[in-house]
């Protein structure tokens, strides 16, 4: 059993507030840039296979990366890890603008620098369960989605237009992902909790527990004690939690990378239309976190949440493999979206309720270790299909991933102490 603390634990305000318009910045910059790398790499003379291989470097460092920062963020706090996130992420971006030297390696480069810096999502979700019961979750989770998406429904057209407008040269739109990544680091210096802020909060639900009786605060005590990555992967349900996320990450970044692909190659669109559909994409996104997840977690679990979201992404992809024009195409990819969104939200927090508070960043970490082999393998994988077997296959393999997805989601099973507290509240 969990703290009142923990219990009754809600967001506060001025943080949440403060996260929202940060997650708002932040994703943003990532969007003056995120239509301009395909191109870039079609433009400088990238095959699909060539185009998705810089995908995956971005994955591969995330992979090398995750860990680190996971254990970096419980040590030394959310706030050090965001704000290296940031400079990181704006050194990247800068190597991007940089037009005149612009070639396919310096391409591989910026993707690894930023594989090795971005790690300001896993930030944000451990401060959100730093500070918010379980059972909230969800809904902030939902929040801070809606704040990133807001940032992705407009970044990606106007970087898409200015990089067109200029002529496939991708400076202006590099500098200002750098100008707001520099605001948000400024930000999270003054705005968010530094350590010692998360140890009174962690200290708070001690003294809770102890106030509970003994029996549960000797449970509890020994919940909160510091365990290693190989114990923590004996917990009950993190294997399969974590294999999940696995197949979640090769179903959305297959997906994104596909819906990159596609429009780039088989239907030789620019990168102001391919802006046009990050931000379509993202808009769909907004809905889903403000209106539509804050209804279905009234009435449903997480983890039928993501075994319905996992099944609809199936169904979706295998309409976008269908589409013959695009116009067909962008309509399939609606359900594939708004499933999509539901599925992070979901999962997110599924994982979040299988380990105590004290092991949330290292839960996370493994979590986002896994993501990233996702995140490495798939582009790579997708560009393989799309060159060997047309632009069809890596839809289907999508919406293979989904289906399995959606199947073992119905297995996990949440950590005891998150069934007691539910029961008790």
């Amino acid at each position: 059993m969990t703290s009142t603390v923990v219990k009754k634990g809600r967001m506060p305000p001025k943080l949440r507030w403060a996260l929202q318009g940060m997650n708002f910045v932040d994703l943003l910059a990532v969007g003056f840039v995120e239509p301009l790398v395909t191109p870039l790499a079609k433009q400088h003379g990238a095959s699909p296979l060539t185009a998705s291989a810089i995908g995956s470097t971005y994955g591969f460092f995330q992979l090398l990366s995750s860990a680190p920062f996971g254990v970096l963020s419980d040590k030394y706090g959310r706030q050090f890890v965001y704000m290296f996130s940031c400079f990181g992420t704006a050194a990247a971006y800068f190597l991007l603008g940089l037009d005149s030297i612009m070639c396919v390696p310096l391409l591989f480069t910026s993707r690894a620098v930023a594989g090795i810096s971005k790690h300001s999502g896993e930030a944000t979700n451990a401060l959100i369960a730093d500070f918010t019961a379980v059972e909230k979750r969800s809904v902030e989770f939902g929040r801070m989605q809606t704040a990133s998406t807001l940032g992705m429904m407009i970044a990606p057209t106007i970087g898409g237009y200015m990089y067109h407008a200029a002529g496939g040269r991708s400076m202006i739109p590099a500098a200002m992902s750098t100008m707001f990544l520099m605001v948000n680091a400024a930000l999270a210096y003054y705005l968010l909790p530094g350590m010692r802020e998360c140890i009174e909060m962690k200290h708070r639900r001690s003294l809770s527990d102890e106030a509970l009786g003994d029996a549960v605060a000797s449970a509890s005590a020994k919940d909160t004690e510091k365990t290693g990555f190989v114990e923590l992967l004996k917990r009950r349900g993190v294997v399969g939690a974590l294999v999940l996320r696995l197949l979640m990450g090769l179903a959305l970044v297959m997906f994104r990378q596909s819906l990159a692909l596609v429009l780039t190659y088989r239907f030789d669109l620019q990168a102001d239309f391919l802006g046009l559909a990050f931000s379509y994409q993202a808009m769909l996104y907004a809905v889903v976190y403000s209106l539509v997840i804050p209804l279905l977690t009234r009435w449903l679990p997480d983890d039928r949440l993501t075994t319905l979201g996992f099944s609809g992404m199936a169904v979706g992809c295998c309409f976008c493999a269908a589409a013959p024009n695009t116009l067909t195409f962008c309509l399939a990819v609606a359900p594939v979206v708004v499933s999509a969104a539901v599925v992070r939200t979901a999962s997110t927090t599924l994982i979040t309720h299988l380990v105590p508070p004290s092991e949330v960043g290292q839960m996370l970490g493994l979590a986002d270790i896994v993501f990233s082999v996702s995140r490495m393998a798939a582009p790579t994988v997708c560009g393989v299909l799309m060159q060997w077997l047309g632009s069809a296959a890596p839809l289907l393999v999508c919406a293979l991933a989904a289906g399995s997805a959606a199947v073992l989601s119905a297995t996990i099973t949440r950590h005891p102490e998150v069934h007691r507290e539910k029961k008790d509240t």
